[in-house]
């Protein structure tokens, strides 16, 4: 089935974040639009990536900052094999930033950059220290 709730504003209400996250982890459906909505809870892009019915999910021109980088790794194996995610216009960071860049964390990010599609070559890390706790 489809669902597709493009421009809807549905992101301005907060009770609708756990709604949709319960429908995204429904197995009827295999294509979803919810583009342009206003949408910032990450756990929607978990729900879509654990769902394994979901085929195509368009979130494009939402409010989605940052992934976990665990859900980063799941959606590259998913990612042009069973599904195909629209994350375009989206204010997205990688890698981890400030007390997000954990040891743990960063060796997340490498791993999600060598299971890219394409090569990763060389990649420059820099990592400032600002005081605080070693």
């Amino acid at each position: 089935a489809e669902m597709d709730v493009t421009a809807n504003s549905i992101g301005e209400v907060a009770s609708w974040h756990d709604a949709v996250t319960r429908v995204l982890s429904s197995s009827f459906l295999s294509r979803i639009h919810f583009a342009n909505n206003s949408l910032s809870s990450t756990r929607m892009i978990d729900a879509i990536v654990s769902n394994a019915h979901i085929r195509i999910a368009d979130l494009s021109d939402n409010k989605f900052e940052s992934i976990a980088v665990d859900t980063q790794l799941a959606l590259a194996k998913r990612l042009g094999v069973d599904l195909e995610v629209d994350l375009s216009l989206n204010s997205l960071s990688s890698p981890p930033l400030g007390k997000l860049a954990t040891h743990r964390n960063l060796l997340n990010y490498v791993t999600l950059l060598e299971n890219e599609r394409c090569s990763v070559k060389r990649i420059r890390l820099m990592v400032c220290g600002f005081g605080g706790d070693p």
